[in-house]
C-alpha cells in the first residue's frame, strides 16, 4: 500500500509542479515579455517572435528527446519526464487561457523574481518527485554523459545562449530582468530540492548495510564502498557504506535507506568535483 501510495503522492507532485510553471510565465514571465532558462525560455523567445504556442513548442521539441531517453536510461525515467513534459505543456496551454491572471506592471522586476520563485518551487518539486520536465535537463545530463561537459556549465551556456535572444528580440533592459528570473529560478530550484550538486557524497551506517548495499548495487547502478567502522560508545564494529550519486539520485537513495533500516544513520555531503564511477571522467594530462 506505501508503494502505491508512494507511486500517486509522486507522479501528483510532478503534476503540481508543472502547473506551478504554468502559473509562473502566465502571470508574471510572458505578460511583461521575460523569459527563463531552458526549453521554456526558447518556448518563450519563439512566442515573442513568430507568435508560436510556448507549450505547443515545449511538448513537439521533447519528442525526439523522450526517445533518446527511453533508449539511453530506464523507462522509469522516460515515464516521469513524459508525465513531466505532457503536464508543464498542458499547464502552460490551459493557464494561459485565463488572461484575467495576468500581471502587467510597469517596472518588470517584481514579476521577474516572483516568476523565478514559482517557476523554481515547480522545478523543484518535479526533481524531487525523481521526474524532470524535459528539455535541457535531458541534454544535460546526455553531454555530461557522452562529452564530460559539468551540467552547471552546459545550464549556464545553455540559459546565457536564451538571454541573449531576449537581448536581440526585445532589448537588452528586459534581457538583463530576465537574468534576474533566471538566477532567482535556479537559487529556489537549489533551496527546495537541498542543494542539489553535480554530486553528493553520504555516508550511511545500518544493522542492514548489505542490504542497502545491494539496493545500491543492483537497483541504483552505483558502486559503493565498505569502511571498517567501530561505535565510539559502544565499541560494537560495523560496515559504513560510502556512496556518491548525482542530483537526481539522491532522493531515491534516502528513501530507499529509510525503508530498508528506518533507524539508519545517513550523512549528506557536497561532492562538488567527481570523477570516474559513471560521473565524469578524469582530466587528462
Amino acid at each position: 500500500m506505501s508503494k502505491t501510495k508512494d507511486f500517486i503522492i509522486s507522479k501528483l507532485m510532478i503534476v503540481a509542479g508543472c502547473c506551478c510553471l504554468g502559473l509562473s510565465i502566465n502571470i508574471f514571465i510572458q505578460p511583461n515579455n521575460l523569459a527563463l532558462g531552458g526549453f521554456s525560455g526558447i518556448g518563450l523567445v519563439l512566442n515573442y517572435a513568430t507568435g508560436f504556442p510556448v507549450g505547443l513548442w515545449i511538448f513537439l521539441a521533447n519528442i525526439p528527446l523522450m526517445i533518446i531517453s527511453w533508449r539511453v536510461w530506464n523507462v522509469k525515467f522516460m515515464l516521469n519526464s513524459l508525465l513531466g513534459v505532457i503536464s508543464s505543456s498542458l499547464a502552460i496551454e490551459l493557464i494561459g487561457k485565463l488572461t484575467f491572471l495576468q500581471m502587467v506592471v510597469d517596472d518588470p522586476l517584481m514579476p521577474a523574481i516572483y516568476g523565478g520563485i514559482l517557476s523554481g518551487i515547480g522545478t523543484g518539486l518535479v526533481l524531487r518527485a525523481e521526474g524532470t520536465m524535459g528539455g535541457n535537463d535531458i541534454l544535460a545530463r546526455l553531454t555530461e554523459k557522452y562529452k564530460g561537459l559539468p551540467v552547471g556549465t552546459f545550464y549556464l551556456i545553455f540559459d546565457g545562449c536564451v538571454i541573449a535572444a531576449v537581448a536581440f528580440i526585445n532589448g537588452p533592459t528586459l534581457a538583463l530582468y530576465s537574468l534576474i528570473a533566471v538566477f532567482v529560478y535556479s537559487t529556489v530550484v537549489n533551496k527546495v530540492v537541498d542543494g542539489l550538486d553535480s554530486g553528493k557524497h553520504t555516508f550511511i551506517v545500518s544493522n542492514n548495510s548489505k542490504i542497502i548495499g545491494d539496493y545500491i548495487n543492483k537497483e541504483m547502478k552505483r558502486s559503493f564502498t565498505y569502511l571498517h567502522g567501530r561505535g565510539g560508545y559502544g565499541g560494537q564494529e560495523f560496515d559504513v557504506i560510502m556512496c556518491v550519486v548525482n542530483r537526481w539520485e539522491l532522493f531515491t537513495l534516502k528513501k530507499a535507506v529509510h525503508q530498508l533500516d528506518p533507524k539508519a544513520f545517513l550523512i549528506v555531503g557536497d561532492a562538488h568535483e567527481v570523477y570516474g564511477g559513471g560521473f565524469r571522467e578524469a582530466i587528462s594530462k
